[in-house]
């Protein structure tokens, strides 16, 4: 039977939260970041994911924010900066916010690193820039031909799938132990 990727997300997070809090020694997180397109003086702000609510907020000055705190237990949360939005796991780690040319990404910590390693596989990077550079299956479309716009979401729907069944299978290697950490 398939998992689904939020089945395979819970069993990957409740995995390596047992195995991290079997051995943690670090009792603070930071999280440094550069961000391009904000002034100074704009808000970041760390959430949890599930409860919504806010954790930290600093500015930005001379394009870098920095975090500082602890947490008890490792949980999913988001960093928002501008119209951005960025996902990781958040445990007592350091973390660098990196950017990339077609996503962003937090390294650092283990389960995060466990978790969302695979966007900086070249294989996933490239598949990235394909989907991202290719025009829009939608640009200049005549939104009532019936025909074009299933063909456009058709095109957009695979392209997603591609990029979900990637992770999925990164995910599952990991659950069969079949990828090195």
């Amino acid at each position: 039977m398939l998992m689904t990727t939020r089945k395979i997300f819970i069993a990957i997070l409740g995995v390596l939260l047992l195995g991290l809090n079997a051995c943690k020694e670090r009792t603070t997180y930071e999280i440094n970041g550069v961000v391009e397109n904000l002034e100074d003086g704009a808000e970041v702000e760390l959430r949890n994911d599930q409860t919504g609510e806010s954790i930290a907020k600093t500015t930005i000055k001379d394009g870098k924010f920095y975090f500082t705190g602890s947490v008890e237990q490792a949980h999913k949360a988001n960093l928002h900066f501008g119209r951005m939005r960025h996902v990781l796991i958040l445990e007592n780690a350091v973390y660098q916010v990196v950017k990339g040319t077609y996503f962003n990404y937090a390294d650092g910590g283990e389960i995060n690193k466990q978790i969302f390693g695979y966007t900086l596989e070249p294989a996933y990077q490239k598949m990235l820039e394909e989907h991202r550079s290719a025009p829009s299956p939608f640009e200049g479309l005549d939104r009532m031909d019936k025909e074009a716009v299933e063909k456009a979401r058709k095109i957009s729907s695979a392209r997603r799938t591609k990029e979900r069944d990637y992770r999925n299978a990164y995910h599952r290697k990991i659950l069969t132990g079949d990828q090195a950490t």
